[in-house]
């Protein structure tokens, strides 16, 4: 059985921040406590050990000794992934991981939850249920003890809906990628590890008020801002950035409050919403993808979500318009206009370069 130190959960937990950024101080702490919780077992059990004890019995005993202590069946299987992860972090200096056989059993429940939120997925949220949403986060800006972080959270939901950006993408966004001069802002933050470009022409007011109360809660000039890498989205009083789990956790308690929490809905259906109405409005699957940062044959196989009367639509709208395209909110490129040059988005992404 391996021999855990301090300094071997420090090297761990120092390479998993490096790897994963926005990881709250908090899943940290979490991360040394479990794996402090279960090197002080092992100390424990040093004399059983010795007697002959493999590492499987003793990772049994520690199960059970969770349970005993009213551990939540929740709380040991993050527990197990947590443990998982750590001693495949060091396979090569200790071979065998006592932890990966249930935790395989872990990755099985937590898929059949994924499969679940797909079928949630599914619900694509209306325009009705938006606005209740937006309306109610804007007003708990209104004589709110907290002021920053009512407005923070309306500001995000307000992107969330408007742009149906990944919780992951919106606070990874710098104040140095709010182009206000432009009207967009830059998206380095995405899943598939591509930058992309989104146009902010119906919300660039939101933004430059949003910029305005941040640097004055934080008492930082308005200045230039190209050069300025600090996250746009706080946690609060500390100045960090806001963790994945307490945006999401802030967002859905703006859904609880409105009665939609309850009824299978979540932040990402936001961004299947987005989707759905960019295409119910006429924008082209193109101009979609480079928008939400995906490609094209994801874009159709998950988020679109088109029925009969969808495609009756987009063909009326077609034949009346006589085949016009989408304006682009970027560089207002409209088609047939043969004087003005086409600029696509990925265009104005590379003269930042």
């Amino acid at each position: 059985m391996m021999k855990i130190t301090d300094e071997m959960i420090e090297k761990y937990l120092s390479e998993k921040r490096t790897l994963n950024v926005h990881n709250s101080d908090n899943t940290t702490r979490r991360y040394r406590n479990e794996v402090h919780r279960w090197m002080a077992f092992l100390q424990s059990e040093a004399a059983a050990t010795d007697e002959g004890k493999g590492a499987n019995e003793l990772v049994l005993e520690f199960i059970d000794n969770l349970e005993q202590t009213g551990a939540p069946s929740k709380q040991i299987k993050a527990t197990l992934h947590i443990l998982n992860n750590f001693h495949s972090y060091f396979d090569q200096e200790f071979p065998g991981n006592p932890f990966e056989a249930l935790a395989k059993q872990y990755r099985i429940d937590k898929k059949e939850t994924t499969l679940k939120a797909m079928e949630r997925d599914n619900l694509v949220m209306t325009d009705d249920e938006i606005l209740k949403i937006i309306k109610w986060a804007w007003s708990k800006t209104k004589n709110s003890n907290m002021f920053y972080t009512a407005y923070r959270n309306a500001v995000m939901i307000e992107m969330l809906a408007e742009y149906g950006l990944r919780i992951s993408a919106l606070i990874g966004i710098n104040i140095a990628d709010v182009d206000l001069d432009r009207r967009c802002i830059y998206i380095n933050e995405s899943k598939n590890q591509k930058p992309y470009v989104i146009p902010i022409i119906n919300k660039i007011i939101m933004v430059n008020d949003y910029l305005r109360i941040y640097f004055t809660k934080f008492g930082y000039p308005l200045g230039p801002i190209a050069y300025d890498s600090r996250p746009l989205f706080l946690s609060g009083e500390d100045k960090n950035r806001i963790s994945d789990s307490t945006a999401r956790r802030c967002i859905n308690r703006v859904f609880a409050r409105v009665g939609l929490y309850a009824s299978q809905r979540s932040t990402h259906q936001l961004r299947h919403y987005r989707a759905t109405k960019y295409y119910r409005e006429g924008m082209s699957p193109e101009l979609i993808s480079q928008i939400m940062g995906m490609s094209v044959e994801t874009l159709k196989k998950t988020y679109l979500h088109i029925g009969h009367t969808d495609i009756v639509d987009q063909f009326e709208r077609w034949n009346v318009t006589g085949k016009q395209q989408f304006e682009c909110p970027a560089c207002g490129y409209r088609a047939g206009n043969k004087t003005q040059e086409k600029v696509s988005l990925i265009n104005v992404l590379n003269r930042r370069k």
